[in-house]
Parts: C-alpha cells; sequence; structure tokens
C-alpha cells in the first residue's frame, strides 16, 4: 500500500516510486476514502495540472482502501455507494481533451479564451473568443459558463462542442457580483429566459407523493383536491420546467401561467396526434 519499489540488483536497493508522496504516509482510512470519492466524481472537472499532482494520491488512497477492506469497513465503502443520475441514462459526447486543457488554463488563470465552438444547429464552428466564468458538471455533460463579445449574461457552452481553444493571455472580465454558485442557484443551468414564474398546476395523488418528499423549490404547496393536490411553486420559466411537466404527463395538468398551460397543450396535441397517424 505503500508507493517503493527496488531494483533488480540482489541484494535488493529499496527506494520511494517516481511521484509518491511522503505525506501522505500518514493517510487515514477517513481521507483515502475522500480522496477516492474525489477521483470517481469530479475527474472531469479537475483541471490536468491538479489530476496529475494528485494522481499518487489517488493511487495510494485506492492501495489503502484495497489492504483494509477486510480489517475495516470503510475500506469497502466505494462498492456499497454510488451516484446515480435521476435521468434516463446516456453515454456522454466526447470531449476535446486539449480544448479541455486550455479552458481549464484560462478559468484558471482568469483569461480570455478563444475557441471554435460549433452549435447544434450549425454544420462547421464558428470562432468566438470568451471570458471563462466556471466549469459546472450537469448530469452527463460538462458546461462553460462565460460572457461572449460585448454582452455582460453569462452563456452557457457544451464543452464537447468545442473543437478547439486557444489562451489570449489577456485579462478575462465577470459582471459585476457574479458568482457561479448563485448563477446556478437561480436557475442558470436550467436553460431558461431568465423569467421566474408562479406555477400552479394539478397534480394526481401518485406524483403529490413523490413531491411531497422532493420539492421543486422550499417554499412549495400542495393543497390536497379531489383526485390529488393543487401545486404552487415559483420557478424559473425553463426548458427543464417543461420538459418535465411532459415527461409527467399523465399526472399532471396546469392551470397558469396561461402561456405555458397554452404551450404545453399545444406540445401534447401534437404528440398525440403523430401517434394517432
Amino acid at each position: 500500500m505503500f508507493p517503493i519499489t527496488h531494483g533488480a540488483s540482489v541484494p535488493y536497493d529499496w527506494h520511494w516510486m517516481k511521484g509518491g508522496a511522503f505525506g501522505l504516509l500518514g493517510l487515514s482510512t477517513t481521507d483515502a476514502l475522500s480522496l477516492h470519492l474525489v477521483e470517481r466524481y469530479l475527474q472531469p472537472i479537475l483541471p490536468d495540472a491538479i489530476r496529475a499532482q494528485l494522481k499518487s494520491a489517488f493511487d495510494l488512497a485506492a492501495a489503502k482502501l484495497a489492504a483494509q477492506k477486510t480489517s475495516n469497513p470503510l475500506g469497502d465503502w466505494p462498492s456499497k455507494v454510488a451516484v446515480v443520475n435521476t435521468g434516463l441514462t446516456v453515454v456522454p459526447a466526447p470531449i476535446d481533451a486539449t480544448a479541455l486543457r486550455v479552458v481549464q488554463e484560462a478559468l484558471l488563470a482568469g483569461e480570455q479564451v478563444e475557441v471554435e465552438y460549433i452549435r447544434a444547429d450549425a454544420e462547421v464552428p464558428k470562432t468566438q473568443t470568451l471570458h471563462p466564468l466556471g466549469l459546472v458538471l450537469c448530469g452527463p455533460t460538462t458546461y462553460l459558463i462565460a460572457t461572449a463579445f460585448r454582452h455582460a449574461t453569462p452563456r452557457i457552452y457544451a464543452m464537447h462542442r468545442v473543437r478547439a481553444a486557444r489562451r489570449l493571455y489577456a485579462p478575462a472580465s465577470s459582471p459585476m457580483g457574479f458568482s457561479l454558485r448563485a448563477y446556478i442557484d437561480e436557475g442558470g443551468l436550467q436553460f431558461g429566459d431568465g423569467r421566474r414564474i408562479r406555477l400552479q398546476a394539478w397534480v394526481s395523488q401518485r406524483l403529490g407523493a413523490v413531491m411531497a418528499d422532493a420539492k421543486l423549490e422550499p417554499r412549495q404547496r400542495l393543497e390536497p383536491v379531489d383526485g390529488g393536490f393543487l401545486l404552487r411553486a415559483t420557478l424559473a420559466h425553463s426548458w427543464k420546467l417543461r420538459w418535465w411537466i411532459l415527461s409527467k404527463s399523465g399526472d399532471i395538468e396546469v392551470l397558469a401561467p396561461s402561456d405555458l398551460r397554452s404551450e404545453i397543450s399545444e406540445l401534447l396535441a401534437a404528440a398525440s396526434k403523430r401517434y394517432m397517424d
């Protein structure tokens, strides 16, 4: 479990392995478990430089846990826990490793980056100068949050659509008071138009029971009515909200706002027509 090795001659000349870290010899099982979970779940957003520096720590943590599987219950903890996406399992789109490294370096240095970005509805990439604000792992997809051109509003760029990237070594600008955590909490990753709406909907007893435990927002209200519940919640007007409503179409009826009700009604009517044809 220690990163030591020896040469071929006898008697053996024992020595520390390349990349070994003496400071980790006293690694506790709890520390090893923490490092292992960091490696497992945060690899996609860790900069290459940090991953390289932590590799010996990750290797030692894995060895520590393997050595203690039979003597310490925590040693076998990684095989007993997992993080699962609540949505349908999909295969992540491949990300250009070089482009990701360049974006990470620019983000760390607070610099602008030039990218070749291809939109979903385009056939060829377009060159853009971006001011990186953060990287976010959302399910299987990694997104770059950045401002572009003279726009102060943060935009979302899927990293797998970045075909190439180049550091410009020029200071990046950030919107005044920008916080990545606040941006996410306010619905920035829900692909909306920035509006907040007061959703009112009838939900079935089955869906209401689930939503009582997993709320859409802290101030969500569920009022018992005939055949189900009246749902009230203030949410971001977004693509994710529409997708969620459509995925629960048999158990929910949007009552307000009227424009959202009309939009959902039209989408369901179009879907029904496809199945009728």
